[in-house]
């Protein structure tokens, strides 16, 4: 090692300079994560918070899309997406691509209360901007109605 104090320098100085150092960037960077730690609430509130059971959207995984037929009045056709996809649906749309009115409910197996009833109109869609894992389609009286779903 070579000699500091032959060129002057304290040893000793140095060590507690070096150390100021390090508690001077420990110091900002725990104001850096206090503040990475605020936009994040922030960013909660704005935009709502995943739950940490729900596997997020993967773009590489292709979707599930399947039309569901429902004849008769008053019948419906209940679909399991989360048996389809192997988690719960996190992103999709919903389409009647018939030429009857239908009636979709979005239905979360951990949901407290019943969804609501969302009525389509032939050729509108839903593009739902929340977790669900069944959909049930019920035809709304005027005759056979389809509904194309796509689930990812």
């Amino acid at each position: 090692m070579f000699p500091l104090k032959s060129l002057g320098i304290d040893p000793e100085a140095l060590q507690r300079l070096a150390q100021d150092y390090v508690d001077a960037l420990r110091c900002e960077l725990e104001g850096i994560k206090q503040e990475l730690a605020a936009q994040r609430i922030m960013l909660g509130y704005e935009y709502g918070q995943v739950p940490a059971d729900v596997t997020p959207h993967d773009p590489r995984v292709l979707p599930f899309v399947t039309v569901v037929t429902v004849e008769g009045t008053g019948n419906s056709e209940r679909v399991n997406l989360t048996a389809a996809l192997g988690k719960t649906v996190t992103k999709g749309h919903v389409v009647n691509v018939g030429s009857a009115k239908a009636i979709v409910r979005f239905i979360q197996d951990k949901a407290v209360e019943r969804g609501v009833d969302y009525v389509l109109l032939p050729g509108a869609a839903i593009e739902p901007s929340w977790f669900y894992d069944e959909l049930e389609v019920v035809e709304a009286g005027e005759g056979k109605v389809e509904v194309q779903v796509l689930a990812q």
